[in-house]
């Protein structure tokens, strides 16, 4: 009960399809998978619990249904949701036995009366409840599906009704408890008063297989087949194992000096299970568990007899030359076991020993050498069984100057050395003579003493590493731990020295297991990080099969020596004991190992020991518990979030506020379920798998909302995985404030606020441009308004001067004064209006140009003659300003352009040049680097222009202000910009370094 199990009465025990164990006890139902126990009981406010807690039988059906029989009548519980149906078509009476045939209907005895139910019909069929006249409290169905019944003196076929007496015509006592059918279709029968008969199929006739024990009667209550040929029986008296074949009958019992026997005599059921795992239920002892795995090892233990070993703590182990084995302890002195005889002899200071401490042991010869613990050597003469000498500081003459003998080596070369606190001495047998062995220090409080193939000398100490000293024995080398240097030994406490088949040192640490690299005088360490138990090694010894098996504080270690897989035996695989004892490690003659521990040794054969994850299915593994904020989650509280059993779930949905999770996890490995490691991760918050040893539940603490999956497998010690894995979806659900819902709200509140702003914004710039354009308007209007009356006052003033340079010489004219100046006043007059026209045809073309009247027509042109022509029409000018024009042009250049708008920019070009020009012009026709335009380009000496002017000079009536006492409209240039533009050209002024007013004009060719 100390491990979760509700009483310690076992009535019943099944294996459901799942592969859990089932247990009816007198106080409640528990499902155990290796690890935990659940329990559970009758609540009187819950309908759906457990109808009665005294469990009489248990019975899984095919739909993985558990059927329970109890004082109550019977109850179906529903694994997936956990609840349990009383099943309503009986009386609440009490139920002995439940089965299910071929067919799926249900027989049952209830009220001691067999019924049979139709679970397609659901009806109850009372036909056998009423044909016999006496209580029936056995039953079983055969391998033909047949029913048979169990009563006083005969078992009975319902089918034809034929009945087998097995009790020859004699009248007994008591009835029929137990009916079993073997794998041969035999029946068995166990009763109440006359212990076990066998019917047999064959012959139809009845053998009574085991009788009465002494002159009490066999009260029998189970019977289980083991395997093909073992029966077990469980009755009021212990356990029965019957050898089918054979007709013999090993009667087991509970042993009081004997803790890994049968816990209680009074047996009630016997349950194998689907890993051949054997689970005995007792009355007063709760479940015994049995696998043959966990018999391999041999234990050897004190008990209260006078044939056993004498001590607990068992040390050093040797044997003889008859094969007979001699055992130090720590406590009860020296052990003689006689294989053969199987008998001990224990030997004690009242045999002659100095103490009951014993640290070394050695044969030499006919005799056996004995250190103790502060009181000398021993020698015993091995065939007289008689200690005959005996070695100390005192009658040694200070010659073993230490009475402590830890450790009796005997080399290759034979001398014997021991091991002594401090210093190693040889001890010359012949002349029973103590020499000091000068290659060690005599300082040193040493350990243990081995020699390896090469005849080197390997010493550990107890604190100061450790030594190896040369063939020669010259010179001797020490190893000590640095804790910079992970290549360093991993301790300067060395227990032992061991050398493998393969030639290998392994050195045995109280941090870890070591393995020496001879080339490198280097280390490789092994601890718990490699799946190591215990980092405190005791000893160390290799089997025939290359296996090393390696003793320590927290169980054995089964390690290969090439590929360094471990795999970790402990209690539950047969252990005497988890503490095992310094340098006791033994293999006899027959390839047996022996390893002391604190409570006794063990002995096995290790090639019997298979391993331990070696099976041939996939060992299940299931999700058992989910607890959040530390409360199971249980699927009768509907508040939570489990729908069904967590076994079954796949997926569940958590509050934020339950994001602080455990999961319980378990691998149906019974063999081996404390010895099962685990790895896991949460796919979404881990990227890695955590190792677990030694327990079976994550905790997540605080995990943040979101999808996420739970994955765990079973592994071994090494980290392989040894099952499938389980997976399970988990679902953080947001808090209210952060759920999808609310960040709509807020999308939609956020997305409102920003429209509200944008629009508040909007209206505001709308506004505020709204008012400076009406102020930009009003501005333009008055611009507008001041350019028109520019621009009047300015055609007013250009018309003006003609008009008054016309109309004085006509008024002139039309007086008739001085008529020899007549023609001079005509001249005059022809003059300005060439002027009026030309400046009415600029208003014109500008007027056109800029409402988009205005067409070109192209036409090939040789564009230097358009130049030349050009330029004979300001021939006056230049003669009289007497300006220098030079000329580059491009005579082959051809261009489709219109040769009235191109004259008319050149005009205005020249004009300019002309009028503005101090000394010179320059006049350059060209291609672009593209060669798909021409550039004119017209250069004049003339006061250069501001960067003011420039920016406005293509714009009409804007004149440059030096030039104000030169004639002009302020439309050439704006005119000329514009034809350029209409002709896919541009004209613009070019800044220079020449000093130079340059204008350039591209046209497309």
């Amino acid at each position: 009960m100390n491990r979760g199990l509700s009483n310690n009465a076992i009535l019943c025990s099944v294996q459901d399809k799942d592969g859990f164990i089932w247990f009816g006890t007198r106080d409640g139902l528990n499902r155990f998978d290796g690890y935990r126990f659940k329990n559970f009981f009758h609540e009187s406010e819950n309908e759906k619990s457990l109808g009665s807690n005294l469990v009489h039988s248990l019975m899984v059906r095919n739909t993985n249904e558990i059927w329970v029989g109890t004082d109550q009548g019977i109850y179906i519980y529903n694994p997936q949701q956990e609840e349990f149906a009383r099943f309503d078509k009986i009386s609440r009476s009490e139920t002995l036995q439940i089965s299910e045939d071929r067919q799926g209907n249900i027989w049952f005895i209830t009220n001691s009366r067999l019924y049979k139910y139709d679970p397609k019909t659901q009806q109850i069929d009372n036909t056998y409840a009423q044909r016999w006249n006496e209580n029936i409290h056995a039953f079983c169905i055969d391998h033909d599906d047949n029913v048979w019944v169990g009563l006083r003196e005969s078992i009975c076929h319902i089918a034809s009704g034929k009945h087998y007496v097995f009790a020859s015509g004699k009248q007994i006592s008591g009835g029929v408890e137990e009916l079993f059918v073997d794998k041969n279709n035999d029946i068995w029968i166990g009763t109440s008063q006359n212990g076990v008969y066998r019917w047999n199929r064959d012959s139809k006739k009845t053998q009574q297989v085991i009788k009465d024990i002494g002159n009490k009667p066999l009260y029998v209550r189970d019977i289980e087949q083991i395997n093909e040929n073992q029966l077990w029986i469980a009755t009021e008296s212990g356990l029965f194992m019957h050898d089918i074949k054979s007709q013999r009958t090993l009667h087991v019992i509970h042993e009081k000096d004997n803790p890994w026997s049968l816990s209680d005599n009074a047996v009630y059921t016997v349950l194998k299970d689907n890993q051949d795992g054997i689970w005995v239920g007792t009355f007063f002892g709760g479940i015994n568990y049995y696998h043959p795995q966990h018999n391999l090892f041999e234990k050897i233990f004190p008990r209260n007899s006078p044939n056993t070993i004498g001590g607990h703590a068992v040390r050093e182990i040797v044997e003889d030359p008859q094969k007979n084995l001699w055992i130090g302890t720590e406590d009860q002195g020296l052990s003689y076991w006689d294989q053969k005889t199987k008998n001990f002899i224990n030997f004690g200071p009242e045999a002659g020993l100095a103490h009951t401490n014993i640290h070394g042991l050695l044969i030499a010869g006919d005799s056996l050498l004995i250190g103790t613990f502060f009181q000398g050597l021993d020698v015993m003469d091995i065939r007289r069984k008689k200690v005959i000498k005996h070695f100390d500081s005192n009658n040694t003459h200070q010659t073993l100057k230490n009475n402590f003998v830890y450790h009796i080596c005997k080399t290759s070369k034979g001398k014997i050395l021991l091991a002594t606190a401090p210093g190693v001495y040889q001890f010359i047998p012949g002349k029973d003579q103590f020499i000091p062995f000068k290659a060690a220090p005599g300082y040193i409080f040493f350990t243990y003493i081995f020699e390896d193939k090469d005849h080197n000398l390997w010493l550990t100490t107890w604190r100061d590493g450790l030594y190896r000293v040369d063939s020669e024995e010259n010179e001797a080398i020490r190893f000590v731990h640095d804790p910079k240097d992970h290549t360093s030994i991993s301790s300067n406490r060395v227990n032992r020295v061991f050398q493998d088949s393969k030639g290998q040192i392994w050195v045995a640490t109280e941090s870890g297991l070591c393995l020496y690299h001879k080339e490198h005088a280097s280390f490789r360490r092994f601890s718990t990080k490699e799946g190591l138990p215990s980092n405190l090694i005791l000893a160390m010894q290799e089997d025939d099969l290359g296996y090393l098996w390696i003793s320590t504080t927290k169980g054995l270690v089964k390690m290969d020596i090439q590929s360094h897989r471990i795999e970790t035996y402990s209690l539950e695989h047969g252990l005497l004991d988890l503490q095992f004892n310094y340098n006791s490690a033994f293999k006899d003659s027959q390839g047996l190992l022996y390893f002391g521990s604190s409570k006794g040794l063990i002995r096995f054969n290790p090639s019997a020991v298979t391993d331990l994850y070696k099976t041939d299915f996939d060992t299940p593994i299931y999700i058992t518990g989910i607890q959040a904020n530390q409360q199971e989650l249980t699927i009768q509280d509907h508040n939570n979030a489990l729908s069904r059993s967590i076994l079954y779930t796949d997926k569940i949905k958590l509050k934020y506020d339950e994001s602080t999770i455990s999961l319980d996890f378990v691998a149906l490995n019974f063999a081996s379920a404390n010895s099962t490691s685990y790895l896991y991760r949460l796919v979404g918050l881990d990227t890695t798998w955590t190792f677990l040893r030694n327990n079976a539940k994550a905790n997540f603490i605080k995990i943040p909302p979101g999808k996420y999956t739970f994955e765990v497998m079973a592994a071994d010690a090494n980290k392989t995985p040894i099952s499938k894995i389980k997976s399970l979806e988990i679902v953080i659900l947001p808090p209210y404030w952060a759920s999808v819902p609310a960040y709509i709200i807020y999308a939609l509140l956020t997305i409102g606020l920003i429209g509200w702003m944008i629009y508040n914004y909007d209206r505001k710039v709308k506004d505020k441009n709204r008012r400076r354009l009406e102020k930009i308007k009003a501005h333009k209007e008055k611009e507008l308004y001041k350019a028109k009356m520019d621009f009047f006052m300015q055609i007013t003033h250009d018309i003006k001067t003609p008009l008054t340079l016309i109309k004085a010489p006509l008024e002139k004219i039309m007086e008739g004064n001085e008529p020899q100046k007549a023609d001079k006043w005509l001249k005059t007059i022809h003059q300005n209006t060439e002027k009026l026209l030309l400046m009415t045809d600029n208003l014109l073309d500008f007027r056109k140009v800029e409402s988009n009247q205005f067409s070109l027509k192209l036409k090939k042109q040789s564009v230097s003659s358009l130049i030349l022509i050009c330029l004979q029409d300001f021939s006056p000018l230049i003669e009289s300003k007497q300006i220098k024009l030079t000329t580059k042009l491009d005579k082959r250049l051809y261009a489709n352009i219109d040769i009235e708008t191109i004259y008319k920019i050149l005009s205005n070009l020249l004009s300019n040049a002309f009028k503005y020009a101090e000394k010179e012009v320059y006049i350059n026709l060209y291609k672009t680097r593209e060669k798909t335009a021409f550039c004119i380009e017209v250069k004049n000496d003339g006061i250069l222009l501001s960067d003011e002017e420039i920016m406005q000079i293509f714009e009409p009536f804007q004149r440059a202000s030096t030039h104000y006492r030169v004639k002009g409209s302020g439309l050439g240039l704006a005119l000329a910009y514009s034809f350029a533009s209409l002709h896919g050209g541009k004209l613009e002024y070019k800044k220079n370094t020449e000093n130079l007013n340059i204008f350039v004009l591209e046209i497309p060719i």
